[in-house]
């Protein structure tokens, strides 16, 4: 399948590549954000008898699939480890959660699991009938902030969905009076499609129950993905679901530290849909003809929820307070520290149709598709001298498949940099991914760092989607005027990310007590 970039401009940046927002702050749940945006048809009819409202016409445009609530872990691993897979360190646990899904959505969203297909009628988010391959998929991930740095510590195979409950849940969606709703629309096709309003829950049992897909087979893009997964290794009680060090959970080891689950799912309906127009496709391109609308309903496709991690010898997680619907796991980082920056690398990638079995029936039509990273920052100023400033960053891949091999950071002059370091997450059970670190490449009088991939071709340890790596580094450097940029993968093209350093305002202890004299004097 082949991938073209659109060029556009965003705060101020020219790039060959989509920039993402401004500086952003932890997303707001549905029910919080106001009315303002419109549909890109305001006059497209809802299914009968649905009301339009500010949460369900107005903000969530054509299949949008995301997840309102994370309930129960399975730990099968509770009698103890045992040895780690390659890239893990001494004995691994394994755990799966429960999520249940929610289309918040305008029109159903395609949950077909038939060879023959599900659906014959067509609209403009279905231009063909829906096939096998029609299904979501579900990801599981877990993640630590301890002595202020932000990992992603472990993640699973991916449950592939099949026939929706079409259940009715207050948290699902509101009506006009933002009070719950409880109504489910049920659609056309049944369990084969998840109707506007409903519901469908998978329990922890279900997520962690083998065989799993692999996520090398799939695409967190666009959703393509095998109608069988081929599965993977189940020599261990880990394998495939959520596989974690018992270092990285044990209490002992871990004192202060916070943990959350994170839950995703990934459908072809949601991934390429939007509230925006789609552009033109390149010159040349879009056989089959172009879907309507650019693909940015996987952005909310994540929810998470804080976790409990009891003692040795079970080193058994359960879940704390609410989940935190429509937001990916590295927003816990800012809200429980809220001088964490997070903001948003986008690129617009476009991605040629593909054919549709059964023969006949036609193509996927091209799309574009909005992919994401998450990139979050802490700049912390410790003390005067040679290293005044600590710098952690975290970046998320929620859904790009074009992936990240490489991260550099430029200082506007020389800077004496230290203490650097690299975290990553690493695939498990059989995927095929490398996972050697990335390597680290310090050139102090020009004010730069890099990390690099090993070379390892289509194996590459590369960021990719639903995962999340760390950096970190001391500097005698503020953070003003710096350049941040994510290498990407599989084009040979950067991305900048656009962290607003001069907005920064970092001082030394002593200013929220209203002491001016301990404000740093080399600070802006």
């Amino acid at each position: 399948m082949s991938h073209s970039t659109r060029t556009f401009l965003a705060a101020g940046l020219t790039s060959l590549l989509a920039l993402g927002a401004a500086f952003a702050a932890a997303p707001a749940a549905k029910e919080e954000i106001q009315p303002g945006l419109q549909l890109a048809d305001p006059q497209r009819q809802l299914p009968e008898g649905l009301e339009r409202t500010p949460q369900r016409g107005l903000l969530s445009v054509g299949p949008d699939v995301t997840i309102i609530d994370l309930s129960g872990v399975d730990n099968y691993t509770s009698g103890g480890g045992t040895p780690c897979p390659p890239g893990y360190a001494g004995n691994c646990r394994g755990y799966a959660i429960g999520t249940n899904s929610c289309n918040i959505g305008s029109i159903p969203v395609d949950w077909c699991d038939q060879t023959g297909g599900c659906r014959v009628t067509t609209d403009d988010y279905h231009p063909v009938i829906a096939t096998n391959t029609d299904h979501s998929v579900i990801a599981q991930n877990l993640y630590r902030l301890k002595n202020g740095r932000f990992e992603q510590i472990g993640l699973s195979f991916l449950k592939h969905g099949f026939v929706s409950t079409n259940s009715s849940n207050t948290a699902c969606v509101w009506n006009n009076n933002g009070n719950p709703d409880t109504s489910c629309v049920p659609p056309p096709a049944g369990g084969d499609q998840l109707g506007v309003g409903c519901t469908d829950f998978y329990g922890a049992g279900l997520n962690g129950s083998r065989p799993l897909g692999r996520r090398s087979e799939s695409n967190g893009a666009n959703a393509d993905h095998p109608e069988n997964p081929s599965g993977g290794e189940s020599n261990d009680a880990y394998d495939q679901r959520i596989v974690v060090s018992e270092a990285d959970l044990d209490p002992a080891q871990n004192p202060g530290a916070v943990y959350w689950l994170e839950g995703q799912y990934v459908v072809r309906d949601d991934a390429r849909s939007g509230p925006t127009p789609s552009p033109p496709a390149p010159l040349g391109e879009g056989v089959g003809g172009v879907n309507m609308w650019l693909g940015e309903n996987g952005h909310n496709n994540a929810s998470y929820i804080r976790a409990n991690v009891g003692g040795l010898p079970s080193l058994t997680i359960t879940m704390q307070g609410p989940t935190v619907r429509e937001t990916a796991a590295i927003f816990a980082w800012q809200v429980e520290d809220p001088e964490v920056e997070i903001v948003n690398a986008d690129r617009e990638t476009f991605f040629a149709g593909d054919p549709v079995d059964p023969p006949g029936s036609g193509f996927h039509p091209a799309h574009w598709v909005v992919e994401r990273f998450h990139a979050a920052r802490r700049v912390t100023q410790t003390a005067d001298g040679l290293f005044a400033y600590h710098y952690e960053y975290a970046i998320h891949n929620i859904n790009s498949d074009t992936s990240a091999d490489g991260f550099t950071i430029d200082f506007p002059g020389a800077s004496n940099i230290g203490n650097v370091g690299f975290h990553d997450v690493d695939h498990h059970s059989g995927e095929p991914f490398d996972t050697s670190d990335w390597t680290i490449a310090v050139d102090g009088p020009n004010g730069t760092i890099t990390w690099t991939a090993v070379d390892m071709g289509a194996n590459t340890n590369a960021l990719r989607w639903g995962t999340t790596f760390s950096f970190w580094f001391d500097s005698d450097t503020p953070p003003t005027q710096m350049s941040h940029t994510l290498d990407l993968f599989k084009i040979d093209e950067p991305l900048a990310v656009p962290f607003f350093s001069e907005n920064l305002e970092i001082f030394a202890d002593g200013f929220e007590s209203g002491d001016t004299s301990a404000w740093s004097s080399t600070i802006p």
